[in-house]
């Protein structure tokens, strides 16, 4: 799996083979290439869309900004933003189906996310 994974990083052109080293195999060097780290950046600057990834998806874009050193402001105000605008449209729902329990599942995950959200954006 990771290797099919680094040859399509490879073949889009965010990778490139920087070199090889031996120490009992062969080992390739990586080094990523200017669309590669634009694409990063795209994507570190892209919120994450559906409450159900943040968990996973939001998480991994934050770990990769801080060992990147990059700025998580932006998208921090953005996803904040986003979620907002999600956690409004739920709550609605919620109101119109105060008894559906996904509904407020919804709602607990969106307000949890926003807390979570505020927390990171106030340190």
């Amino acid at each position: 799996m990771q290797v099919k994974l680094l040859r399509v990083l490879e073949t889009r052109e965010f990778m490139r083979v920087g070199g090889t080293e031996t120490i009992r195999v062969d080992i390739r060097l990586l080094a990523a290439t200017n669309s590669g780290r634009a694409a990063l950046r795209t994507w570190l600057a892209t919120p994450v869309v559906h409450l159900r990834d943040m968990r996973s998806e939001l998480l991994l874009k934050l770990v990769i900004a801080k060992r990147c050193e990059v700025d998580t402001g932006p998208l921090l105000a953005l996803q904040y933003a986003h979620v907002t605008q999600l956690a409004e449209s739920i709550a609605a729902q919620t109101e119109q189906q105060p008894h559906d329990v996904v509904a407020l599942w919804r709602t607990e995950s969106a307000e949890a996310a926003l807390r979570f959200l505020d927390r990171l954006r106030t340190g």
